[in-house]
């Protein structure tokens, strides 16, 4: 499989490298690349989810915020979103200054209060982050007791999954931006959904888990992967 594949060869690849260093010079307009079309449209399957299970007046917290695309979709007032992202190169000056409490902050140190959420979410995050028992246990130290964790993830390693990426996203970054998308993936998806849905087990109590676009509880047959967790 792909993502098995990328991550045997280049598992060690670091900044240093040359394709690395040309896909952070390119990354904003890769951003945007990846909701254009039909990639766009899959993805947002995850935003829309995340989103339709926030209600009025609940203060969430959102985990890489990057680019905003979760504004397009979150209906209720701004002053109870908290955006927040590591990476400032992410960052959408005009989106992100929209919302008044906006937070440069890294997922493993949260700058919050114990028990300060109704709501936290991580959209197309968690794949891109080492420590993932680290982040699972801030997140639950930030949300009340009775609040839930809700989060999208690509289907990382699933059969659907790797031929859309063979067909869509590697070509793209091969023959419009000359990058080694098997080093990129090696570097930036850490994690496969496996691994990742067994942490969520272990850290919480999974309520609900939808699959995109086809709806059957498999990973090699849809695309992208949704969860609402408490504690």
């Amino acid at each position: 499989m792909f993502w098995k594949k990328a991550r045997k060869n280049y598992s060690n690849v670091t900044t240093d490298d040359n394709d690395i260093q040309k896909y952070f010079e390119v990354m904003n307009q890769i951003q945007s690349d990846g909701y254009n079309g039909i990639m766009g449209y899959i993805q947002d399957f995850g935003h829309k989810y995340v989103q339709n299970n926030i209600n009025k007046n609940e203060k969430v917290l959102e985990i890489g915020f990057g680019k905003g695309r979760s504004s397009k979709y979150f209906k209720w007032e701004k002053k109870d979103y908290y955006p927040s992202e590591l990476n400032e190169k992410y960052v959408t000056p005009q989106i992100w200054n929209s919302y008044k409490n906006a937070t440069l902050a890294d997922a493993t140190n949260l700058p919050f209060e114990d028990n300060y959420f109704d709501k936290v979410v991580t959209i197309y995050n968690l794949e891109h982050i080492e420590d993932t028992d680290k982040v699972l246990a801030e997140l639950k130290r930030v949300l009340k007791k009775d609040g839930e964790v809700l989060i999208a993830l690509p289907c990382e390693d699933g059969f659907l999954w790797n031929m859309g990426r063979e067909l869509t996203t590697r070509r793209i970054f091969t023959k419009k931006y000359k990058i080694n998308y098997d080093k990129v993936i090696a570097y930036e998806h850490v994690h496969n959904l496996e691994f990742l849905r067994r942490k969520i087990r272990e850290s919480y109590f999974i309520c609900e888990e939808k699959y995109y676009p086809f709806f059957i509880p498999s990973i090699n047959m849809n695309l992208i992967y949704t969860c609402k967790c408490k504690i």
